[in-house]
């Protein structure tokens, strides 16, 4: 703003005034005559005077400069950009680098000038402990929850895609138009409704690591998740035991398996459950199986083939697994118990030849045509015989029992069941079973034999032997038993045996229980040995505390270490802040567990980004955690405020989003820093000025050698009151300057003769020093005022993401910088109109807030980044009508489609105003800062251009216009954005849209407005609607429609 012009007029007008009065005071010249010398001479007198008219009407404003300056208010200076800088350690090194304090590193200059210095504002040890494992875990969800791969050393890259035909709720497989780039191990989000993780990825094929959960129609966005929600995602928690046993889960889908668990009781004795009920089992056959609950236990799936062998943490065997219910606690030992009817051996060989098929009418002679001894009958069964102790009933038909039992009563002279008796041991008498146990043939272990004269059906029950062992008989690997003729028998037995027997149809079952060859339990994302029998749930829940999880490859050890994290800008209520206590795993008396880190927490409970820094201390320990032996550090919620997966409480605060996790990360300004410039020297003279080299001054420190004025009980009462000075020494120790630190106060008309203050124009870079009555002059001296300062700043220091890559600052085994996010901050020095404005505001307001217009001139006293501000007196935070309570709607300077102030900003304004606050609003609490309610405004339109050639130049314009116009910040028909609670009026868009070159008109125009809440209102040059307006709400550029046509035809 301005002052009103003295005199307004310009060249044109001066010279008519001069036409006008030439007839008066020089008649007889030919003022009208352009050809006449006189009139280059009046132009240029006309010039000349407008130049002395232009310097009159700054007057003014030079005057309010003048007066403001008198009163302390000179131009802001320049303010510096902040980033946080990452150092990059040689590969292989062992220890940490220390990165001192005002280390300088470099961004290259956009504008082609000098390189863009930054300094790191704190010391740092870089370490080479690198962070491999970043989860976060809550126990009230029950679940763990694991950050996007790589997160803590390089951000995931975007991925994005549509699914290109529908999947089902099951399927672990997406169709996509391309996978090209993704990961094992990457995280996807499927529209925004669930979380599937990578198992591969090729072409346009996906496979997931599980089964989707819900159904996805073709068009569905895929997208990588880059971001960590805390305590949200896919949660990674599973519950489960692992029973396994190779020989006796060598069973089929015919067979029938029971899983018991046995507890002691009290009293010493034991008791079995039956758990084959309790949960759902699987099994592996190229995936997890779910096995099937039948009335007599488990079986798999119909069709299945043997259960298969796989690899659980390392170990391969057949395993079974189920998830561990709620509350259960199997302490104890596992045993397992397979039943089944499997129906015909595998294979069987008569001597060399086979026998088969085994299940057919036809049937074969035991021994052959013409039995010989030592004639063998192999039988194979890998389920039946392989279960070593186990129980075996070997059944086959004979098909031809009545002509065989008729031979044989003949020749035993025997009748009725006393036949059937000595028919059985035809079976035993002459023949020999045997198994083989890896290294010989071994009798059976036969339990009965009998003969069922009914259905004509031998049955022989043996016990596998418990050295059982395979062995290739023909070339074909199996268990085995054979049938050995031993002896021949005059009696005539054998012949009814080798040539009159038929043996059809054989099968067998079995039955066998053992204990479990192999236990574990796989809780908390570790796998543990429980064969022994110790509780499955001990020591396995999850910490009652959420917590975020960081587990490093070594130990961080000294300090101070520092990580940066990028949070994502979220409100919190102040009344219900979090609380994170910081803590890390250490070795202690009595064992091990966590310890609280004492930390310089710069993300204030991980509610902002910012620098976590901590001295790693030598007791920090290895543990396994998560099923991965790490340096683990992590963060608690102590107060269990942060929302978790699957909770609706409205009293907890947003989960932190991580955005990303840097280690060797701290803070680094755009400045550079100067030590001991000497500024000149005193002469003893009022008001003496000095000025400094580089500008604009950030900050300062300023030391005047006194030695030769300071008395002894000055200097005494230097250190009793805590003013700096040091002393710089000959080589005999003698003190040959004695340099005492002033302080900068921004007007010298409070200080004091004796008061050792000074006043600097960071801008310009001149100090000016009292007059012995209005602070000290000071003392005669030569080269006796030094200077150690900053200098920098600007809006060219906010570079964007990965910018900083050259390191100034030379420092052994550090191989690079870098920085993993923009900078920003950085304000060039406030021009005059600016200081003209903030000026008479600050005058007024005298750094007390009263008036609403004072809280708005604070805020954007408060930083320099604020476009607009509007105060709600007597409102808090919900928007409700509140004695003593103040919202401050602030908006600040971006290019965003919707400008929301950020934690930071927030916070700086609110320490800034709540200090300059009066009455009860200095309460804490009471000032609520935070950004406006957007309405979005949508333009619907039809456009006729005079000529189709206009149709596509008048669309673009058309968009461009409307977007341009609808920004909150530089819309308008000014570019000056738009007033809080104001929206566009259907008249100000004809005008606007009107004026595209080659429209004709505008045949139809329609207007949409829709809140945060989906309310919508249409507006029409036909339809009026009524939209309350609150005084928070600000528009901003929706989704437009243009549609344009040609009148030509």
């Amino acid at each position: 703003m301005r002052a009103p012009l003295i005199d307004g007029r310009d060249v044109g007008r001066i010279i008519e005034q001069l036409l006008e009065l030439a007839p008066y005071y020089v008649p007889e010249w030919n003022a009208l005559s352009e050809h006449d010398p006189a009139a280059a001479v009046i132009r240029i007198f006309a010039g000349q005077y407008v130049d002395t008219l232009d310097r009159l009407n700054r007057v003014p404003d030079k005057n309010l400069m003048t007066y403001l300056s008198k009163l302390g208010v000179s131009l802001l200076p320049a303010t510096p950009a902040r980033v946080p800088v990452t150092f990059r350690l040689s590969a292989g090194l062992k220890e940490p680098v220390l990165i001192p304090a005002r280390t300088q590193t470099a961004a290259p200059p956009s504008d082609g000038g000098k390189p863009i210095v930054f300094e790191t504002t704190r010391p740092m040890l870089a370490t080479p402990a690198r962070i491999t494992e970043m989860l976060s875990a809550t126990a009230g969800a029950d679940g763990i929850y694991a950050a996007p791969p790589g997160m803590a050393e390089q951000l995931p890259t975007p991925f994005w895609a549509v699914i290109g035909s529908p999947v089902r709720s099951g399927d672990t497989q997406l169709f996509v138009d391309s996978a090209k780039g993704l990961q094992p191990g990457d995280l996807l989000d499927l529209g925004g409704m669930e979380y599937a993780e990578v198992l591969r990825a090729k072409d346009n094929v996906i496979a997931l690591a599980s089964p989707l959960v819900l159904s996805y129609a073709a068009g569905t966005e895929v997208n990588r998740v880059t971001a960590f929600k805390l305590f949200m995602g896919l949660n990674k928690q599973d519950s489960y035991v692992y029973i396994a046993e190779n020989d006796l889960l060598q069973c089929s889908a015919l067979s029938t398996i029971k899983l018991l668990h046995e507890t002691l009781n009290e009293q010493g004795g034991s008791a079995v459950t039956d758990e084959s009920d309790r949960t759902q089992w699987q099994y592996w056959d190229g995936a997890w199986i779910n096995l099937q609950h039948t009335a007599g236990g488990l079986r798999p799936a119909p069709g299945s083939r043997m259960l298969g062998s796989t690899e659980v943490n390392g170990q391969r065997n057949r395993w079974l697994r189920g998830r561990i219910p709620t509350g259960a606690d199997y302490t104890g030992r596992w045993r397992i118990a397979v039943q089944g009817d499997i129906g015909a051996p595998d294979l069987m060989f008569s001597n060399n030849n086979p026998v088969g098929p085994l299940d057919k009418e036809e049937g074969f002679y035991l021994f052959g045509e013409s039995p010989r001894t030592g004639d063998t009958l192999y039988i194979a069964s890998a389920e039946a015989l392989s279960k070593q102790g186990g129980l075996v009933t070997l059944s086959f038909m004979i098909g031809n029992a009545e002509e065989a039992l008729r031979l044989l009563a003949a020749a035993k002279e025997l009748e009725g069941e006393d036949a059937e008796a000595a028919f059985a041991t035809l079976f035993t008498d002459e023949v020999s079973w045997e198994y083989w146990n890896g290294g010989g043939w071994l009798r059976l272990n036969r339990r009965d034999i009998a003969y069922d004269s009914k259905n004509d059906m031998v049955q022989i029950q043996f016990d596998v032997g418990i050295d059982a062992a395979s062995l290739a008989v023909q070339g074909q690997e199996s268990y085995w038993i054979r049938c050995r003729l031993m002896k021949l028998d005059p009696s005539g037995k054998l012949e009814v045996t080798g040539k009159k027997l038929l043996i059809r149809k054989v099968n067998i079952a079995y039955q066998s229980a053992a204990p479990a060859e192999q236990v574990l339990t796989y809780r908390n994302l570790r796998y543990q040995d429980r064969t022994a029998g110790s509780s499955t749930e001990a020591a396995e829940a999850l910490d009652q505390e959420q917590a975020l999880y960081l587990g490093f490859d070594r130990a961080p050890l000294r300090g101070p270490i520092s990580l940066y994290f990028s949070l994502l800008d979220q409100l919190y209520d102040p009344d219900r802040h979090p609380i994170v206590e910081w803590q890390y795993y250490a070795e202690k008396r009595g064992g091990s567990g966590w310890v609280k880190l004492d930390a310089n927490d710069g993300t204030d409970h991980l509610t902002r980004s910012g620098c976590v820094e901590f001295v790693g201390l030598p007791d920090w320990t290895e543990t396994d955690l998560f099923g991965r032996s790490r340096f683990w550090l992590r963060a608690v919620d102590t107060t269990g405020v942060f929302q978790a997966a699957g909770s609706m409480d409205e009293n907890r605060e947003p989960a932190p989003v991580v955005l990303g996790l840097y280690r060797n990360t701290t803070i680094a300004e755009q400045v550079e820093s100067y030590r001991d410039e000497m500024v000149g020297s005193s002469r003893g003279t009022p008001n003496a000025l000095f000025t400094v080299s580089k500008v604009p001054v950030i900050t300062e420190q300023l030391y005047v050698d006194e030695r030769a004025s300071l008395t002894d009980r000055e200097r005494q009462q230097f250190e009793e009151d805590g003013t700096v000075f040091m002393e710089d020494k000959d080589d005999k120790g003698a003190a040959i300057r004695l340099w005492v630190r002033w302080t900068s106060v921004d007007t010298l008309s409070g200080s004091g003769e004796g008061d050792r203050h000074y006043v600097i124009d960071r801008t310009t870079g001149v100090i000016r020093f009292g007059d012995g009555i209005h602070g000290m002059i000071p003392p005669i001296g030569t080269n006796n005022v030094k200077l150690n300062y900053q200098c920098g700043g600007g809006v060219r220091g906010n570079v964007a993401a990965s910018t900083i890559a050259m390191l100034k600052s030379s420092i052994a085994y550090v191989d690079g910088v870098t920085n993993p996010v923009a900078a920003a901050g950085g304000y060039d020095t406030e021009n005059e109109e600016a200081a003209r404005v903030r000026g008479p505001q600050m005058v007024r307001h005298r750094y007390r807030a009263v008036t609403a217009a004072d809280y708005e001139s604070l805020v954007f006293e408060a930083s320099r980044g604020i476009a607009r501000v509007q105060c709600l007196p007597n409102t808090n935070e919900r928007g409700d009508y509140q004695l003593g309570r103040v919202t401050l709607l602030v908006v600040p300077q971006s290019g965003e489609q919707l400008p929301q102030p950020s934690t930071e900003l927030r916070r700086t304004i609110t320490e800034y105003v709540q200090q300059r606050a009066a009455n009860v609003v200095a309460q804490p609490q009471h000032i609520h800062v935070r950004g406006p309610s957007y309405i979005e405004v949508s333009i619907r339109t039809t456009l006729v251009t005079t000529n189709i050639a206009y149709v596509p130049d008048a669309e673009r314009e058309a968009l461009r216009r409307l977007k341009s116009y609808l920004h909150p910040l530089s819309g308008h028909s000014d570019q000056r954005g738009w007033a809080f609670g104001s929206i566009p009026a259907l008249s100000d868009l004809y005008v606007l849209l009107g004026s595209i070159p080659g429209l004709e008109y505008v045949e139809r125009l329609e207007m949409t407005l829709r809140d945060a809440n989906g309310q919508v209102a249409v507006i029409t040059p036909m339809q009026q609607a009524a939209v309350d307006l609150s005084p928070h709400i600000l528009i901003y550029s929706g989704d437009h429609h243009v549609v344009v046509r040609s009148a030509s035809k």
